[in-house]
């Protein structure tokens, strides 16, 4: 479900290609490991060393309504519809 922001402002915004960089990952360590990688994880599967920046790029994409999350709940990052779409080519 796309979040509330992006369905309020009826607009659209694409990732950046390090957003989809951040997005694919994801996704290809839920299909991997079957679980979604934590920040640190991120951050070595990405080659950075800030969390922060990790962080940064998971709060833009949950903004964009291309990332959801549970609540409170560790490892639970996964790309909703739209995401998975951006990631598939399909926008």
């Amino acid at each position: 479900m796309a979040s509330s922001r992006a369905m309020r402002s009826g607009e659209l915004r694409a990732p950046t290609a390090r957003q989809t960089e951040v997005l694919g990952a994801i996704e290809a360590h839920r299909a991997a490991l079957g679980y979604s990688p934590g920040v640190r994880d991120l951050c070595r599967l990405l080659g950075v060393s800030s969390t922060n920046s990790v962080a940064g790029h998971l709060k833009a994409l949950a903004a964009k309504g291309l990332l959801d999350r549970t609540a409170k709940v560790a490892r639970t990052w996964q790309a909703t519809e739209l995401g998975l779409r951006f990631l598939g080519g399909g926008l």
